[in-house]
């Protein structure tokens, strides 16, 4: 266990310059995704309203 937690200890040194370069990476990654999903669920949700809307237009309900 030692070995191991000495070894990640030395690889977040090594890596704690880029933490900050990463972490905006991420921020962006995570940002486009919320982006895209909510996008996605606009479409899913008001397309389908608006699908059923003009279905009912077209063809009226007896």
């Amino acid at each position: 266990m030692g070995h191991f937690s000495g070894y990640f200890l030395e690889e977040r040194k090594r890596l704690k310059p880029n933490l900050e370069t990463l972490k905006g990476h991420f921020d962006k990654r995570a940002m486009k995704c919320l982006r895209l999903a909510k996008e996605h669920w606009d479409d899913e949700h008001w397309g389908k309203e608006s699908g059923e809307a003009r279905m009912s237009e077209r063809a009226p309900v007896n």
